[in-house]
């Protein structure tokens, strides 16, 4: 195991030279960043193949290119992002302003998962060097080709005081959660992230939790279902259903629910060879182990030598898919017959981390997304909620805590510091003794 203890003390004494946080220091960093991660395009793409049979379309749309594209929009704003923000101040602190600074955490550490194990530690960090704080990354020990390639790369590119990569099993983890850091940027499982935060909350730090949960998929009788199909297999065979907003289960309307698998079955064998592999074979397993009782409307198949599992569709109606997040391949399928009982469906689950709806009437998916706490989602469509650098991405309770993407990552890893300013000396209201009663009555009408 690493050094932990002087990997910290190392990091420490750097953060508080100042360093990292003018904005020339930080642009040099998103560009080395930048040139890594091009320049090592063909090897990361290797490393996720080997790690999850990830399709090179698929390795550098959803991974490499995804944060190359993050740093390029960075970049492009970083300047006005950290450029403080000026309020004029109320009426009776006339002659005075307040400004907003974005002030760096210090050490931030970055656990990463295993389904996008090179985007999901990268795009993290981006917004850590963005803020100006110095970086501790620990990848996930499932995918350790990847887990190794971002240990070379970032060794041979920065200074162990500003970022660091360890390598480790759950021991590991849990050392570097009970460090002495600042901040805790987390993805993975939701049991996870409660140790996580309870770590965190013995130091009374904060934590940003990209977690999970079932994501429900509903079409009403309104949809396109051969639209609907499409996006729907495509957002499942997404790197074999092993992405948190993956449609985890669907509800469809009784009518629908015929169209619907053939119309699966149709989109689904286009993937067929085109798609990555099960992590491991304890998640493989996991997944396959209840197939052998459910009721298959399409798929089934699965080789577990090779890790892969067909798409699949399954009868949801008492299944074991659904009871837990699916993470892989297959989804359970619903129905309901009136719009009335979806709403109670969804909410037997804890709040999902996306929400999916496919419909043609606008009451309709205004209703399920007032009635509904989710993350984010889509209305006619699936994951791609999460593609633009301008908006933030982010769960909501069980499903996480905090936001990133682009200008949210920089919040993120930033804390709002508010700075009273006066520009004259002399108060247009007194607020010092003695108190008169014309004081009080003034004050009343002003502040009210």
């Amino acid at each position: 195991m690493q050094d932990i203890d002087k990997i910290i003390a190392l990091q420490n004494e750097y953060f508080l030279s100042q360093a990292t946080k003018s904005y020339t220091f930080r642009k040099k960093q998103l560009k080395t960043l930048y040139k890594i991660i091009s320049d090592n395009t063909k090897k990361i793409e290797e490393a996720l193949y080997q790690d999850l049979g990830k399709p090179a379309f698929e390795a550098y749309s959803t991974e490499i290119g995804f944060v190359l594209n993050s740093i390029t929009y960075t970049l492009r704003h970083l300047k006005r992002w950290m450029k403080p923000k000026k309020y004029l101040s109320p009426i009776f602190l006339f002659g005075s302003y307040d400004a907003i600074t974005y002030v760096p955490y210090g050490i931030s550490l970055i656990i990463g998962p295993f389904n996008y194990p090179f985007q999901l530690v990268i795009e993290p960090l981006i917004g850590a060097i963005a803020a100006g704080n110095t970086c501790i990354v620990k990848p996930s020990e499932n995918t350790p080709c990847t887990a190794d390639l971002l240990a070379q790369l970032l060794q041979d590119n920065f200074e162990e005081r500003y970022i660091a990569c360890v390598n480790g099993d759950k021991e590991v983890t849990i050392a570097l959660t009970h460090s002495p850091i600042q901040h805790i940027f987390f993805t993975g499982s939701i049991p996870v992230g409660k140790s996580i935060m309870k770590a965190a909350s013995e130091r009374l730090i904060p934590v940003t939790l990209e977690l999970g949960g079932k994501s429900p998929v509903v079409i009403d009788e309104t949809a396109d279902v051969k639209d609907a199909a499409k996006k729907i297999v495509w957002g499942k065979a997404l790197n074999a259903g092993q992405t948190c907003i993956a449609p985890d289960y669907l509800i469809i309307h009784e009518h629908q629910k015929d169209a619907f698998i053939d119309a699966w079955s149709t989109y689904a064998n286009q993937f067929k060879g085109h798609m990555a592999k099960i992590v491991n074979t304890h998640h493989f397993d996991r997944l396959i182990q209840p197939l052998d009782t459910a009721m298959i409307y399409s798929g089934g198949t699965y080789d577990r030598e090779h890790l892969q599992i067909e798409l699949t569709l399954v009868a949801g109606n008492e299944s074991a898919y659904m009871e837990e997040e699916i993470f892989g391949p297959i989804l359970p399928l619903v129905t309901y017959r009136d719009f009335s009982e979806i709403v109670p469906m969804i909410q037997k689950h804890p709040n999902p981390l996306a929400f999916y709806i496919f419909s043609n009437n606008q009451q309709h998916i205004r209703d399920l997304q007032s009635r509904i706490a989710f993350g984010g989602g889509c209305v006619n469509d699936t994951i791609n909620h999460l593609i633009s650098h301008k908006v933030p991405f982010g769960g909501v309770s069980t499903s996480g805590i905090g936001q990133y993407h682009g200008k949210e990552s920089f919040i993120t890893f930033s804390h709002k510091q508010t700075i009273h300013h006066r520009f004259l000396k002399k108060d247009i209201v007194s607020l010092y003794p003695p108190y008169s009663k014309t004081l009080y009555q003034l004050v009343r009408k002003i502040m009210r």
